[in-house]
Protein backbone atom coordinates (compact mmCIF):
# COMPACT_ATOMS: atom_id res chain seq x y z
CA UNK A 1 0.00 0.00 0.00
CA UNK A 2 3.07 1.99 1.00
CA UNK A 3 4.51 1.52 -2.93
CA UNK A 4 1.30 2.79 -4.47
CA UNK A 5 0.77 5.65 -2.23
CA UNK A 6 4.34 6.74 -3.02
CA UNK A 7 3.30 6.22 -7.07
CA UNK A 8 0.35 8.50 -6.40
CA UNK A 9 2.70 11.22 -4.72
CA UNK A 10 5.02 10.91 -7.90
CA UNK A 11 2.53 10.85 -10.68
CA UNK A 12 0.80 14.07 -8.80
CA UNK A 13 4.53 15.55 -8.40
CA UNK A 14 4.99 15.21 -11.87
CA UNK A 15 1.45 17.11 -13.12
CA UNK A 16 1.87 19.33 -10.74
CA UNK A 17 5.48 19.98 -12.69
CA UNK A 18 3.84 19.88 -15.95
CA UNK A 19 1.49 22.06 -15.18
CA UNK A 20 3.88 24.97 -13.91
CA UNK A 21 6.03 24.18 -16.62
CA UNK A 22 2.44 24.60 -19.41
CA UNK A 23 2.05 27.77 -17.71
CA UNK A 24 5.48 28.85 -18.01
CA UNK A 25 5.66 27.85 -21.92
CA UNK A 26 2.49 30.17 -22.31
CA UNK A 27 3.62 32.82 -20.75
CA UNK A 28 6.79 32.95 -23.33
CA UNK A 29 4.59 32.24 -25.90
CA UNK A 30 2.37 35.49 -25.20
CA UNK A 31 5.41 37.32 -24.50
CA UNK A 32 6.46 36.32 -27.88
CA UNK A 33 3.28 37.76 -29.92
CA UNK A 34 3.60 40.76 -28.11
CA UNK A 35 7.29 41.01 -29.47
CA UNK A 36 6.14 39.81 -33.08
CA UNK A 37 3.06 41.88 -32.94
CA UNK A 38 5.39 45.44 -31.89
CA UNK A 39 7.79 44.48 -34.46
CA UNK A 40 5.42 43.81 -37.16
CA UNK A 41 4.20 47.35 -36.21
CA UNK A 42 7.18 49.13 -36.63
CA UNK A 43 8.24 47.58 -39.70
CA UNK A 44 4.74 48.52 -41.17
CA UNK A 45 5.56 52.18 -39.93
CA UNK A 46 9.01 52.12 -41.41
CA UNK A 47 7.70 50.51 -44.06
CA UNK A 48 4.86 53.21 -45.03
CA UNK A 49 8.05 56.20 -44.90
CA UNK A 50 9.27 54.55 -47.64
CA UNK A 51 9.37 55.24 -51.23
CA UNK A 52 11.69 53.71 -54.17
CA UNK A 53 14.56 55.43 -56.07
CA UNK A 54 12.62 55.07 -59.07
CA UNK A 55 9.56 56.13 -57.62
CA UNK A 56 11.39 59.12 -56.78
CA UNK A 57 13.09 60.22 -59.83
CA UNK A 58 9.63 59.17 -62.01
CA UNK A 59 7.65 61.56 -60.09
CA UNK A 60 6.84 65.04 -61.06
CA UNK A 61 5.42 66.12 -57.32
CA UNK A 62 5.71 65.01 -53.82
CA UNK A 63 2.06 64.29 -54.40
CA UNK A 64 2.68 62.01 -56.88
CA UNK A 65 4.94 60.07 -55.34
CA UNK A 66 3.15 59.80 -51.91
CA UNK A 67 0.29 58.14 -54.40
CA UNK A 68 2.53 54.89 -55.21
Amino acid sequence: MATLEAFERGVNQRIENTESHTALVEDRMDHLEEQMDDLAMSKEINLSCIVPRESQTSCLSREACTAH
